[in-house]
């Protein structure tokens, strides 16, 4: 047992693994929101091709 009751080390280790836990969410968060735009950006091309092809510009 550590000095304050615990077997597995204590809180120093729940303080790192916290922020290693928000970390990888806002990791995670950064890359959709990468690959929404992604999308968005390629909807917004389609959408400028089919006008040209139906209106012939």
């Amino acid at each position: 047992m550590t000095r304050n009751g615990h077997a597995c080390g204590g809180g120093a280790r729940t303080g790192r693994t916290t922020l290693l836990t928000a970390a990888e969410i806002l990791a995670w968060w950064a890359v959709l929101a990468a690959l929404w735009l992604v999308l968005v950006s390629t909807a917004d091309v389609l959408e400028l091709a089919a006008c040209r092809a139906v209106t012939g510009r």
